[in-house]
């Protein structure tokens, strides 16, 4: 067990505290086509996201264009970038590979030759979210099966999302082990919480299925490579970059589910149709069981840890239960029954409802930190589905401290 806890001002700067982490703790960080985390069956990749305006862009002549940035653009050879609000469409380009030449330069191929240079363009996007503003920045995580990336690459993307603004943020890390597990948290604009997760399931037997590893973050994507069109998420968990009184599920014209394993069926505050979550097992063939057609598999908390979090906190004393992680899994589209996978050891599911953020809990020799999945709002316990999302109710989590 570790943690860890301080202030950074930017998501590079999360990202590097997060690696250093991890690394502390075990993992190793593989260099290839990004940075990639491994450890046992885990695979995992941060990239940092700050949106910098572009100064120019130059093609003199050619069908190569050359973007000046006006600060450290951050980026990589081989990222994929979108450039919007050209006058002339011929250099707004989605999911366009680059070539970095310094900090603040980069080309990219145009599909001809421009009859003049382009200047004045508002950003550079990171990810080809489509109606995304550039006034927030992002800590993205993705997972693969092997410690490079190259090959089965998880379809989906999860990010933390926090506006420019309300930078620099506090975070906590947590390390545990048996199996391995690392939570960052993120806390901002006082009330506020995003969370980053990977770790490995305690299966329900070691040869059930390839894998067992997981990972979460707050806001969620979908990609055939890296993060290059939104996946839609369902009612009742969902946000985009959150400020009170925004209009906040619009604002990419996409919501997104911010809790994770959200559960299958019906209108209960916890429906899911899809999990959203991306979790690797070699099941029925698909290696991540990401659930985001009617014909994959949805990856779901168990009924048994449904119902403790109804019950929660009970009537008698108000104690809170530390709801433990069962998660199962469907086929919708062959299989009407749920098979049980595993539990996560290290997390639990909580109603905050008489906690605050990083609130402890003592039961023997262990600790437990409590947050909300992302605001706590008493007046609306299961959550809401709005333009303007206030809140998560007092659903929460707690992660092993000590």
């Amino acid at each position: 067990m570790a943690y860890s806890s301080g202030v950074a001002a930017t998501p590079s700067a999360l990202r590097t505290v997060i690696e250093n982490f991890a690394v502390t703790n075990g993992y190793t960080l593989n260099a290839g086509a990004g940075s990639w985390l491994s450890k046992g069956n885990s695979n995992v990749m941060l990239t940092a996201y700050t949106p910098v305006p572009i100064a120019q862009i130059l093609s003199s002549g050619t069908n190569t264009a050359t973007v000046t940035a006006s600060g450290n653009h951050n980026l990589l050879s081989g990222d994929l970038v979108t450039i919007i609000g050209n006058t002339d469409p011929l250099y707004n380009v989605t999911a366009a590979s680059i070539t970095v030449l310094t900090a603040d330069t980069f080309t990219y191929g145009l599909a001809s030759i421009p009859a003049v240079d382009a200047v004045a363009v508002p950003y550079i996007e990171r990810f080809a979210f489509p109606n995304r503003n550039a006034s927030t920045s992002l800590l993205t995580i993705l997972g693969a099966g092997n410690s490079t990336g190259t090959s089965e690459l998880c379809p989906l993307s999860r990010s933390i999302d926090i506006p420019n603004s309300l930078w620099p943020i506090n975070y906590k890390l947590y390390y545990n082990s048996n199996p391995d597990q690392i939570v960052c948290v993120v806390q901002y604009n006082v009330v506020y919480v995003q969370v980053i997760i990977f770790e490995d399931l305690v299966k329900i037997h070691n040869s059930a299925y390839t894998g067992g590893n997981w990972f979460f973050a707050t806001k969620g994507g979908c990609t055939s490579a890296f993060g290059l069109t939104i996946e839609y998420g369902l009612p009742n968990f969902t946000d985009s970059y959150i400020l009170p009184g925004s209009n906040e599920y619009n604002a990419y014209g996409a919501i997104y589910p911010c809790i994770p394993f959200g559960i299958e069926g019906g209108a209960s505050p916890f429906a899911s149709k899809y999990g959203a979550q991306c979790f690797r097992g070699n099941i029925d063939g698909l290696e991540w069981a990401n659930g985001n057609t009617t014909t994959l598999p949805i990856l779901t908390y168990t009924d048994y840890t449904t119902s403790l979090i109804y019950r929660s906190p009970n009537s008698w004393n108000n104690q809170a239960n530390l709801v433990p992680i069962h998660l199962s899994i469907k086929t919708p589209a062959s299989d009407p029954y749920k098979h049980y996978l595993g539990y996560s050891e290290h997390l639990r599911l909580i109603r905050v409802d008489n906690y605050e953020i990083g609130d402890s809990i003592t039961i023997g020799t262990d600790v437990w930190n409590v947050f909300p999945w992302h605001r706590k709002n008493a007046q609306q316990r299961n959550g809401e589905y709005s333009a303007s999302l206030v809140g998560t109710g007092t659903l929460g989590f707690a992660v092993r401290k000590t």
